[in-house]
């Protein structure tokens, strides 16, 4: 599943520059935890508000 540009955009009007990453080696430090498997995410978000994380969750 990849995110679509559309959502991107949107993504991009919540979100600050700082709090989204879509570059293969920034998504490439979240694709893995402590249970050892590993999935490169197509986007890393980083709200800050809970406003924000409405707006996302509403897309």
């Amino acid at each position: 599943m990849s995110v679509s540009c559309q959502v991107l955009k949107a993504l991009r009007l919540i979100l600050g520059p700082d709090q989204i990453c879509t570059g293969k080696e920034e998504r490439l430090l979240y694709s893995y935890d402590a249970t050892g498997r590993s999935c490169l995410p197509d986007v890393v978000l980083f709200p800050e508000t809970p406003e924000q994380i409405s707006k996302i969750f509403k897309l």
